[in-house]
This record gives C-alpha cells, sequence and structure tokens, in this order.
C-alpha cells in the first residue's frame, strides 16, 4: 500500500470534513499523544499514524478510509467485541488508549454524539483483565524538593500508596525495586533524565501540583492528580497512605537486580529459574504479589526480621492448623484487588461471589490465628463481624451456576415475583406452541426467541393454513418466519417484565455496593493480612520440603554451612551444599576452575542474604550473618548496545557504582573482574581495586577470579586477604588455597570443537 500517498493528520482541516471526522478531530487533537480507537458501527476504527501502530501490535490490516475530498487515510480496526484484548496488546506495548463511543445524544440536527468512554494507561487500569495477578502494577512519580527528592507509587487496582524521600541514587534503587509501569514527572527540568529513561514516563505540568487533602506530598499529587484525570468517573479511594525510610530496606541496584535474577531469568526473561519462581508456593494471587514484594524488598531491620521470623516458627510448629489455614485460604480470590472496583462502583456480581467465598470462612481463620497467637498478624484493623455477617449476606443473595452469577430466590421479593411472572409467559409461549401444531399438523413449528424478538419458524415448504393472523416476516429457501397479534401481545409483556427485572437487579447491587463502600477498608486490610499469611504459610511449606533452617542475625560473624541455591534445588536432585565463612578477614579472593561454581556461589550468597533478610528460612544447615545496608553483585554482565558501552565498560561502571555507594555494613560479589579486556589490563584494574579495598573500605567482599599470577602482586597482604578455592573432584569442597587448575582448554573437547582447533591450542598452551 501506498503509504506516501496518504494524509497526515496535520494536513486535515476540520472544516471539510464530515461530522463524524470532525467529531474524530476533535477527539485526536485533544489526545496527540494516545491511540484513539474511533467506534463506528460495530468496529472500532484507528487512522492515520494510530493505524500504522495499531496494525503493527495487533497484527490487524491496514486498509484506507476517504477522509475528506483530497484524499485517505490509513486505516485499522477491529470488531467491538474484540475491545478488550486489543486495550490489552497496546498496554504491553507501553501505548496509551483513548476510546470514544457512540452515545444515543443527538445534537440539534440529529446527529448521532460522540463521547470519550475511558483513558487507559499502563498505571492506572484497575481491571483484572489487563493485569498481571502475580505482580504490582504502580504508578509512580518524583518531584525534586532541591535538596532531595520526593518519591511516591500507588498500586491503582488496590489503593495503596507509599511515599518516601531520599538521595538520587536511594531513588533509582527504588525504581529498581518496583519497576513501576509508569513514571510521571514534573516537566520544569529539575530531575536528571537518567533517572527516568529506561522506564515508561509522562512529563506533567505544573496544573497537576494541585495539592489534594490526603496527603502533603508534591509527588503525590501528581500521583493523584493524573490518575483521577485519566479515570475521570471511575473514582479511586486511597487507601492508608505509607510514609517509608529507604534506609530501612536493604539497598539494591539495578543491575544487582537482574544479575541476581530475583524476578526473571537473563536466558528469556521469563519467571521459570528464577528466585521468586523457587520460593513461591502462595495459594493466592495477592499473596504471590505480597511475596514479590518481600522478596525484592529485603529490610534492614533487625526487630522487623524477627517478626517474621517468630511468625514461620509459629506456622512450623503447629503444623496441624498449619495446613487447615492453607486449605481455608487456598479459596481466596483476588479480594485486594476488588477494592478499586468497590470504590469506583464497578463491582459485578461475578466479584461479589469472590468476596463471598473468602469472607465466609473469616471465622474460622481468625479463631486458629487468636491459638496461634501470631504477633505480626495482629497489626491489621478490621471489623470482623461486619464482615462475617456481610458475607453471610451476600451468601444469601448471591448464587452460580453453569449459566453464571444469579440472584437466588428470597434476596428479592419483588424480584421473586417478576422472575414468576415472568416463567408464566414463556410457559404460555410453550403451550401457544403446543397449540399451533395441533392446528397446523407441523411437528417442526417451533417459537423462537433472538434478541429479544419471538417468532414462528415453519418449513419455506409448508403452506399457511391459519390465515390472516399468520402474518410473514422473513422467508428464505429453507425457512419462514411469522408473527401473530397474540405472540406480539406475549412479546411485549415478556419485554416490560424483562425491563422491570433488570431494574430491580440494578437497583438490588446498586444498594450492595453503597453497602460495601461502607465496609471497603475492612475488606482492604482483611486481604492484606491474608496476603501476608500466605506467604509465611508459603516458607513454612518450603522449609518442611527443602530442609530450611532460620537465620540468626550477628554483630559481624559470617558463616554459612551446608548451603545451596535455592534455585538449582528446585532443578537438580541432590546438589551439593557447601560451607563459607568470612574468617579472620572481610575479605575473600575465590578461586576454582571453569564449572567449578564460583558464579554460582556467589549468586547463592547474596539469594541467601536476600531470603534472610525478608524475613524468611533459608537454604542452609546454618546461617549467620550481619545484617546488610546494602547489596551489589557484579555478575553476568552485558554490553549496553544502546549507550554504546562495551561488556568492560558496562563491568567497570557497575564496579565503580559499588565501590563509591558502599559501606562497612554492605556486602559487595564480584565475579571475575577485568575478564573482558587484556589480560595485562584485567590483572592490574583487579590488583588496584583490592588493594584499593583492604586500604580503605571494610565490607563483607567476595571476588572470583582466573588471574591466578593476581596472588604475586598481593603478597604483602596475605594476612589481609581470606583465600578460598571450590575443588570439585571427588566432592564439591571450599577449602583454604589458591586453585592452580583451570578447565579452559578442557571445555573445547566437552562442547566438541574440532580436533583441529584443540590441537592448535594445546600446541599454544605449551609455548
Amino acid at each position: 500500500m501506498e503509504f506516501q500517498n496518504f494524509l497526515k493528520f496535520e494536513e486535515v482541516k476540520k472544516e471539510e470534513l464530515s461530522f463524524v471526522f470532525r467529531q474524530y478531530y476533535d477527539f485526536k487533537e485533544q489526545y496527540k499523544d494516545y491511540i484513539l480507537l474511533f467506534r463506528i458501527g460495530e468496529f472500532y476504527e484507528t487512522y492515520f499514524n494510530d493505524a500504522i501502530i495499531f496494525s503493527d501490535v495487533l497484527g490487524a490490516a491496514l486498509t484506507k478510509r476517504k477522509f475528506n475530498t483530497q484524499g485517505y487515510a490509513p486505516m485499522a480496526g477491529i470488531p467491538h467485541k474484540s475491545l478488550n484484548s486489543a486495550i490489552q496488546k497496546l498496554l504491553n506495548n507501553n501505548y496509551k488508549i483513548a476510546v470514544v463511543n457512540q452515545t444515543d445524544e443527538k445534537d440539534e440536527n440529529g446527529r448521532q454524539i460522540r463521547k470519550i468512554a475511558r483513558i487507559y494507561t499502563k498505571g492506572t487500569v484497575f481491571e483484572n483483565q489487563f493485569l498481571n495477578a502475580k505482580e504490582n502494577n504502580y504508578l509512580a512519580s518524583i518531584y525534586n524538593l532541591g535538596n532531595e527528592l520526593e518519591f511516591c507509587y500507588a498500586e491503582i487496582s488496590t489503593g495503596d500508596v507509599y511515599i518516601t524521600k531520599g538521595t538520587t541514587g536511594e531513588i533509582q534503587n527504588e525504581l529498581a525495586r518496583i519497576n513501576p509501569s509508569e513514571l510521571l514527572i514534573l516537566n520544569n527540568g529539575s530531575i536528571n533524565p537518567e533517572i527516568y529513561s529506561i522506564y515508561k514516563y509522562e512529563l506533567l505540568d505544573e496544573k497537576f501540583l494541585a495539592p489534594s487533602n490526603l496527603a502533603e506530598s508534591k509527588a503525590f499529587s501528581l500521583v493523584y492528580n493524573y490518575s483521577n484525570r485519566i479515570l475521570d468517573k471511575f473514582k479511586i479511594e486511597f487507601g492508608e497512605i505509607k510514609f517509608y525510610d529507604v534506609k530501612n530496606l536493604m539497598s539494591i541496584d539495578f543491575y544487582t537486580r537482574k544479575n541476581l535474577e530475583l524476578t526473571k531469568n537473563i536466558l528469556n526473561n521469563s519467571e521459570s529459574g528464577s528466585l521468586i519462581w523457587a520460593v513461591d508456593k502462595c495459594k493466592t494471587p495477592m499473596g504471590k504479589r505480597k511475596l514479590l514484594s518481600m522478596i525484592t524488598s529485603p529490610v534492614f531491620n533487625k526487630k522487623e526480621i524477627e517478626k517474621r521470623q517468630n511468625a514461620i516458627q509459629t506456622l512450623i510448629d503447629n503444623k496441624n492448623e498449619c495446613k487447615k489455614l492453607a486449605e481455608l485460604i487456598s479459596i481466596t480470590g483476588d479480594i485486594l484487588r476488588l477494592t478499586s472496583k468497590i470504590s469506583n462502583g464497578t463491582i459485578k456480581e461475578e466479584d461479589f461471589i469472590i468476596l463471598k467465598d473468602c469472607l465466609l470462612n473469616i471465622n474460622q481463620v481468625n479463631g486458629i490465628l487468636k491459638k496461634l497467637k501470631i504477633g505480626l498478624l495482629e497489626k491489621f484493623e478490621y471489623n470482623s463481624d461486619n464482615l462475617a455477617d456481610f458475607a453471610e449476606i451476600l451468601d444469601k443473595t448471591f448464587d452460580t451456576n453453569e449459566n453464571g452469577t444469579f440472584v437466588k430466590n428470597g434476596a428479592s421479593p419483588e424480584l421473586d415475583l417478576l422472575l414468576n411472572k415472568k416463567e408464566e409467559i414463556i410457559n404460555e409461549i410453550k403451550n401457544y406452541e403446543t397449540e399451533l401444531k395441533e392446528k397446523t399438523n407441523i411437528n417442526s413449528l417451533k417459537i423462537l426467541e433472538k434478541k429479544g424478538s419471538w417468532l414462528i419458524e415453519l418449513p419455506a415448504s409448508a403452506t399457511n393454513p391459519i390465515g390472516a393472523d399468520f402474518r410473514l416476516v422473513k422467508k428464505t429457501k429453507t425457512i419462514q418466519k411469522f408473527t401473530t397479534d397474540k405472540l406480539i401481545e406475549l412479546e411485549e409483556f415478556l419485554g416490560s417484565i424483562n425491563y422491570k427485572i433488570e431494574q430491580v437487579k440494578e437497583n438490588l447491587l446498586l444498594n450492595l455496593i453503597n453497602f460495601t463502600k461502607e465496609l471497603n477498608n475492612d475488606i482492604r486490610n482483611y486481604s492484606k493480612k491474608i496476603a501476608l499469611l500466605d506467604c509465611l504459610i508459603s516458607n513454612a511449606e518450603l522449609i518442611e520440603e527443602y530442609n530450611l533452617t532460620k537465620p540468626k542475625i550477628t554483630e559481624n560473624k559470617f558463616e554459612i554451612k551446608q548451603g545451596s541455591h535455592i534455585t538449582l534445588e528446585k532443578i537438580l536432585n541432590n546438589y551439593e551444599k557447601l560451607d563459607l565463612n568470612f574468617d579472620y578477614s572481610n575479605l575473600i579472593l575465590l578461586t576454582g576452575k571453569n564449572g567449578s561454581g564460583k558464579s554460582t556461589l556467589l549468586k547463592q550468597i547474596a539469594t541467601t542474604v536476600i531470603m534472610a533478610q525478608a524475613g524468611f528460612f533459608v537454604p542452609c544447615k546454618n546461617f549467620e550473618f550481619p545484617l546488610f545496608d546494602k547489596l551489589f553483585a557484579i555478575l553476568n554482565v552485558t554490553d549496553d548496545f544502546i549507550n554504546k558501552k562495551s561488556t568492560h565498560q558496562m563491568q567497570i561502571k557497575q564496579v565503580s557504582y559499588s565501590i563509591n555507594n558502599m559501606t562497612n555494613n554492605s556486602l559487595i560479589l564480584f565475579d571475575e573482574i577485568g575478564k573482558n579486556t587484556s589480560h595485562k589490563d584485567g590483572i592490574s584494574i583487579l590488583f588496584g581495586i583490592i588493594k584499593y579495598l583492604i586500604q580503605n573500605k571494610n565490607a563483607k567482599t567476595i571476588i572470583s577470579t582466573h588471574f591466578l599470577n593476581i596472588f604475586e602482586l598481593l603478597k604483602e597482604y596475605e594476612n589481609k586477604i581470606n583465600f578460598l578455592q571450590i575443588l570439585n573432584k571427588n566432592k564439591r569442597e571450599i577449602i583454604k588455597g589458591i586453585s592452580n587448575e583451570s578447565k579452559g582448554i578442557e571445555t573445547l573437547k566437552e562442547e566438541n570443537m574440532p580436533n583441529e582447533i584443540i590441537k592448535y591450542s594445546m600446541e599454544a598452551y605449551n609455548l
């Protein structure tokens, strides 16, 4: 198709357009940065550049439409029934969408008026069909206070809001931790673009700083005003606004999170093989999101960690109660994400069934927890009696069958009366059908309903023996359809009854929604309690499966006995466990031949610390460690093609960031520094880094290397470095000393290199 001959939107003059396209023009002018889905008949259509994007993302056919007398515009569209799937795909590709619908309103000339039905952006959607049940969907904002940055993020689907302040580096790490779907920035140049360059961001003007009466926070004002503008009539009720201190969390930068594969594996960016994949045994969607939050947000707070440990220990010590709790919460739907639907009035009958199934168990759950006395779960405030009574109301009101959700008999006397009348009319229509069959002697005669219209259907070959009362409505080669005065009367009566039924149902639902709004805060708090309980039970079940142990927090001692990586525990049978001790030095230099597991050991140490500071039990026989304020893990480094940085440059960039931001309470894990440049450059860089760390830093540090001759340079520091090696002969173990083994050329044989290459390599090696 010759796109170059198409009109461009900028070339179009509004006065030359038809009434329909003048409406489109006005909407597109207002929403220039949005994909505008414009309803025409049974289709949603896109034009101009929107159509090209739409066709590319959805695979829809790209055609054209006559737009004005000057020419054609590119066009791509979908049937209206495909709207939600189209929105999902566009959101996944970080596009904003504006949906324009036809209305029943007419202008003074009787022409149909269209209006914006809904705006969709990735950070503001609250419907389950557009959200990943296992991941939080955050809308975040940053505001420059001058001496520091204010940071706010909110989960629109649950109403949760969090606010903190910090340095540029601290806020960068917070962004890496929560990975927002959308980031809001004030368009005044006050924030360094590097902070938000890797995130989908929106630049806002000063009007979005209008204060909210919920919190004195400029960053929150951006979130509050932007979400209200986007959602418009779908108002969100924000819950408790939590102010937190970033220093109470263990700081983990973007690259470290990626290198450690906490939520996605590096190979194909899927969850399989990640840490969260290995530790997740949660029963509920909200539990899974809470677990993800806990794993990605290890705390730097001994009391909080011990509260979580004690809660898990209580569940372990009371296995029967733990098992019963797991059974009770396993049927719990995502009631936390229902709270946004409650607040904006979009909750449906099927959602009430989810609420009912969860809340019917509330007394049983609370009864067991009261017996266990888990202090960590007692902080959630809600009225248990009100929620239990509400569940009984829902149980008496709604039920489900193969046709979906329906209102039970007895829930509404008025509705019951109308439904009985409806049944009587339908039976009368069936009797009328029987009567007509007898009169005509045509057994194939049927009275069928389609879209509220009832018609008599006969074979095309049948004559009309009844007379003028039978009026032909439609005829094809095979059938003919008729109506009669009696059938019309019954149809009108039934239509009137159906209208009244829908009105009664609507009023019933509206009253129920208004009543539910009064309980929304209780529902939110109870669902958060269930989410946390789900995480604790998940870890308790892991303990039984993998023989995990409770970590012990120390002042400075760091010792692992029979430790492993829990992801490998899940994948491999009889995975060999290792002991590691920092002993007399805070700096370990680790060696071992290729394939001995040096990189894996560094990941194992990091993930064990993360689990421990998340408050969970860990895959070791014994683990003693000091709390770490920051974690830096330089592993699996790749080049940055977009910013034209080589793998070596990226490695040095990450090492530099670590060294410049570490404290004496940090954990540093460096894997083969300098390996991506020349041997002379690499070993020199490694020596410089080690010497600097010995002289200037006191953080717990492990550095792995294949530069064996580095030890000649480090002789004067032998008493300040703990030299360890991984052996992998009869068994895999860590011992004192320096490995002089390599497996470089041996790997050529293992990976089926041509024999000539192996031969030439050996000749060069022996020179």
